[in-house]
């Protein structure tokens, strides 16, 4: 099944992928997912033409890398 959250799962399993303890992972992902719909809704305000598909994959873009995060996180 093909969502609109693509780009913004595949950055959240990069960033959770290196943490090893599932329930931990879980945690992380969770918070991480609750900053980028934050983030995408600001953008959605600020940028009221953008679709929310656009604002999801500007939002984890701007979070960073997100190897680079789960090699912090880990």
């Amino acid at each position: 099944m093909k969502t609109n959250l693509g780009p913004v799962i595949e950055w959240l399993y990069k960033a959770t992928a290196g943490i090893r303890f599932k329930p931990d992972r879980k945690a992380v992902r969770a918070e991480l997912e609750e900053h980028l719909e934050d983030k995408a809704q600001d953008l959605q305000r600020i940028f009221p033409d953008l679709t929310e598909k656009e604002a999801r994959e500007r939002a984890a873009a701007d979070m960073g890398d997100p190897v680079e995060i789960g090699t912090e996180l880990a």
